[in-house]
C-alpha cells in the first residue's frame, strides 16, 4: 500500500526534477551561446548584462535536486554552474596589480560622470564633487548651455577646464576638469559613421614632472535607435530600448577605433568613461587585454552603478562606467562609487598611482 508520505515524495521530485530543467536548460544553453558566439546574438548579448543574477535562483533548486535524489537534475545544474564559472569566474574574481607604490607618492583622484541630458543642471554633481577631492574629473555627454554655471564656479578649484563637442552633435560633448595643466586635448573619435555617437577626447596632462595621456570614452550606446522589438509597460523608456532593442554593432565598431588609438600611445594613460558594456560582455575581455580596470585591482564582482529608474527602491544591477590604465606606471589604490545624483547612473572614481619612470642607467 502505498503511502501519503511516498506519494508526496513522488511529486516532490516530479517538480523539483521540472523546475529544474525549466530553469537549468536555458541557463546552460544561455551560457554556452555567450561563450560560443559571444555577443553577435542580441538575446544573449542582452542576457549577458545580468547574467549572475539568474544563476541565484538555480542555487536553492540545486540543493533540492540533492535533497530529492533527482540526481540527473543535479548533474545539469552542476554542469550548468561549471559553465558559468568558466565564464564568470575570471570577470567577477580580484586581478591584483603588478606595480609597487612609492612611498610619497600620493595618488591622484580620477572621476567619470554620464548625467541625463534631460536633467543636466549640474547642481547637485557640483556640490558633491566639492568634497569628492577629484584632481581630474571627466563628464559625458556634457551640455554647456546648461552648465556654464557650474564651470564657472568650479574654475577656482580646477584651473584647468576643457571641452570638445562632436561635428555631428553640436549641444553636447566631453568636459575634462584639472588641476593639472591640460597641456592639449584633442578628438580621436567623431563617431557619425559605423561607431554610432562614440565620442572620445584625448587630454595630455603635465603631472608634476610627467605626462599622462586621458581619454574621454562615451561609447555608442548598446541599443538601436529604432524602436524596440517589443515593450515592458511600465519600464522607463530607455531601459526598455536597452532590454528589447540591443544592439551592440555601433559600439563594438567604437571601441575597435579606441583600441586603435590606445596601441598607438607613448604615454601612461587612464581611459574612462562610458562603455555600454558590463564585465560580462566579450567587450570587457578585449579592453582587459591590454590594460587593467581599477575596480578588478582592488575588488571583488563589479561596481554597481547603473541604472537608476527602475524604481521601487531596487539599487543599481550592472556596472557601464570603467576607470582602466595602463599597466606600466599606473596602478589603482582604491575605488569610489558617487552618490545619486541627476543620472540614472552614479558617479565613479578611482585613486590612481603614477609611478615614476626610472632615471636611464
Amino acid at each position: 500500500m502505498v503511502t501519503g508520505r511516498e506519494i508526496l515524495w513522488d511529486f516532490g521530485q516530479i517538480g523539483v526534477r521540472l523546475i529544474a530543467w525549466l530553469i537549468g536548460v536555458p541557463l546552460l544553453v544561455l551560457t554556452i551561446l555567450r561563450i560560443v558566439a559571444e555577443d553577435r546574438l542580441w538575446l544573449v548579448g542582452m542576457w549577458a548584462t545580468f547574467a549572475p543574477y539568474c544563476f541565484v535562483p538555480a542555487i536553492p533548486i540545486l540543493i533540492l535536486t540533492i535533497l530529492f535524489k533527482t540526481w540527473r537534475s543535479t548533474l545539469l545544474l552542476v554542469i550548468t554552474f561549471l559553465a558559468a564559472g568558466l565564464w564568470l569566474g575570471p570577470v567577477l574574481l580580484q586581478r591584483t596589480g603588478t606595480a609597487s607604490v612609492v612611498e610619497g607618492n600620493p595618488p591622484l583622484r580620477f572621476v567619470t560622470y554620464t548625467p541625463d541630458r534631460a536633467f543636466a543642471v549640474y547642481d547637485d554633481f557640483r556640490q558633491w564633487s566639492e568634497g569628492a577631492e577629484a584632481d581630474v574629473i571627466v563628464v559625458q555627454d556634457f551640455r554647456l548651455m546648461n552648465g556654464r554655471g557650474m564651470i564657472a564656479r568650479m574654475a577656482g578649484e580646477f584651473p584647468s577646464i576643457s571641452w570638445k563637442f562632436p561635428t555631428w552633435r553640436s549641444s553636447s560633448g566631453n568636459l575634462i576638469l584639472s588641476r593639472y595643466p591640460i597641456l592639449e586635448q584633442t578628438v580621436v573619435v567623431n563617431g557619425g559613421d559605423a561607431t554610432g555617437s562614440t565620442f572620445i577626447t584625448r587630454a595630455l596632462l603635465a603631472v608634476n614632472d610627467q605626462t599622462l595621456a586621458v581619454y574621454n570614452v562615451d561609447l555608442a550606446r548598446s541599443y538601436s535607435s529604432n524602436r524596440p522589438r517589443f515593450v515592458f509597460n511600465g519600464l522607463d523608456s530607455i531601459i526598455n530600448r536597452y532590454l528589447t532593442g540591443y544592439d551592440a554593432n555601433a559600439r563594438n565598431a567604437g571601441l575597435d577605433q579606441l583600441l586603435a588609438e590606445v596601441a598607438q600611445e607613448t604615454q601612461p594613460y587612464v581611459v574612462l568613461g562610458n562603455f555600454g558594456f558590463t564585465p560580462m560582455h566579450s567587450a570587457y575581455g578585449r579592453l582587459a587585454g591590454v590594460m587593467n580596470e581599477a575596480h578588478r585591482e582592488v575588488g571583488y564582482g563589479m561596481a554597481l552603478n547603473w541604472p537608476l529608474g527602475l524604481g521601487g527602491g531596487i539599487p543599481p544591477v550592472a556596472q557601464f562606467d570603467y576607470i582602466w590604465h595602463s599597466r606600466e606606471q599606473v596602478q589603482t589604490a582604491s575605488v569610489v562609487l558617487g552618490a545619486r545624483l541627476e543620472s540614472r547612473r552614479l558617479p565613479l572614481g578611482a585613486d590612481l598611482y603614477l609611478l615614476p619612470v626610472d632615471p636611464p642607467n
